[in-house]
């Protein structure tokens, strides 16, 4: 049977419950706003979770939105291709069924700040131990396009309540067989 191409769609990602949940650190992230002083890339196994930054994707807002877009396209080795793993809420990683190419968005490629998929347990996306996955196997050719919306956590969305979960960092992806 010949497939030339498989479109699959995947959106995923997280919830920062609140802007008070973004807090001072190492990066001197305090507010959602403050991003855009800062390089956001994408790492991870693709990438070999980039070395210092120098391996991430860069993401960019272009149009000043709020809204980072980026896109990677791999052919997948075994080195990349792992079953995904979530914290379970007690700070344990387990298995969540799910295998393919797993990454995250970070600032200033470290993990200071960072973004994963959504932690029911933890309600949040900030700094999650969980990664996003875009699911293949080892041989698929893919490209994962992901968007980083940071304006789902921004000073105004919180007070008007149209914070939504599950739609910080969102990722479609094309397999080519």
């Amino acid at each position: 049977m010949n497939k030339s191409k498989i479109l699959a769609v995947v959106m995923t990602a997280a919830l920062v419950s609140s802007v008070a949940a973004i807090s001072a650190n190492a990066a001197g992230i305090t507010k959602v706003e403050d991003i855009k002083d800062h390089k956001v890339g994408i790492t991870g196994s693709f990438c070999g979770w980039g070395n210092g930054g120098e391996a991430d994707i860069a993401m960019t807002d272009d149009d000043g939105d709020g809204k980072y877009t980026g896109s990677f396209t791999v052919t997948t080795t075994e080195d990349m291709v792992a079953e995904a793993t979530g914290d379970d809420g007690t700070g344990q990683q387990v298995g969540r069924g799910i295998t393919g190419v797993t990454f995250k968005v970070r600032l200033d490629g470290s993990w200071d700040d960072s973004w994963g998929e959504f932690e029911p347990s933890y309600e949040r996306t900030y700094n999650s131990q969980t990664n996003c996955c875009a699911e293949c196997a080892v041989g698929d050719t893919i490209t994962v396009n992901v968007t980083f919306d940071t304006t789902k956590n921004s000073d105004e969305a919180v007070k008007n309540g149209s914070v939504e979960a599950d739609d910080d960092v969102m990722f479609e992806f094309l397999t080519v067989t």
